[in-house]
């Protein structure tokens, strides 16, 4: 879709992105191969955050797609700790994404990471990190 649209001059915008990945996201993980989903949503983030830039939807439903479709732990794990930090250097955090973690990560990475956004006083996520 991405491509016949640039084909003809559309530019897509980030919603074009977001809902392509949440195509991925929802892919029937029997059906499609694992690994082929998560490199077409691998690619889709890349595109976005080159033109348009993610963002907090893209980054929650990116983790979504990691959590369901990268098979191996350890690549699970990297692939996670990357998007959460490109979404803390975009200032994207949210609590969606902060949710689809816990289904991406092991429980105290998932506390450890999502330790370094939060304000102790608040409990509410850093201004820094957030929208």
């Amino acid at each position: 879709i991405l491509e016949k649209a640039r084909s003809v001059s559309l530019k897509p915008m980030i919603v074009t992105y977001n809902t392509a990945l949440n195509a991925c996201a929802f892919s029937d993980r029997e059906k499609d191969d694992p690994d082929i989903v998560l490199q077409i949503a691998l690619d889709i983030l890349k595109e976005a955050q080159e033109t348009v830039g993610a963002n907090y939807i893209t980054y929650s439903t990116i983790m979504r797609v990691v959590s369901t479709f990268a098979v191996d732990a350890k690549t699970r794990v990297q692939l996670a700790t990357k998007i959460f930090e490109d979404c803390c250097a975009d200032g994207q955090v949210s609590f969606s994404l902060l949710t689809q973690m816990k289904f991406a990560l092991p429980e105290d990475e998932c506390k450890r990471l999502s330790r370094k956004v939060m304000d102790e006083k608040t409990g509410q996520i850093r201004n820094d990190v957030s929208r």
